[in-house]
């Protein structure tokens, strides 16, 4: 899985200051992202891969849109 810093962390929980707070769905994403990729949640590796592709171009849409 990913490596996240205390910050991060922090924003995931729901704390954190004014810089991590609007970063918290994109970690969440990111998150949820590297944990269907390696706890294996398909058992086709190529389900994984396009599930992980739409989470990320998902993050992507909402980085621009912000």
């Amino acid at each position: 899985m990913a490596n996240f810093s205390a910050e991060e962390v922090s924003a995931l929980q729901g704390g954190g200051n004014e810089i991590t707070k609007p970063a918290k769905r994109y970690i969440q994403l990111a998150y949820g992202a590297s944990c269907l990729r390696y706890m294996g949640t398909f058992s086709n590796s190529k389900e994984r891969d396009i599930l992980e592709q739409i989470v990320m171009d998902l993050l992507m849409i909402m980085l621009r849109s912000s």
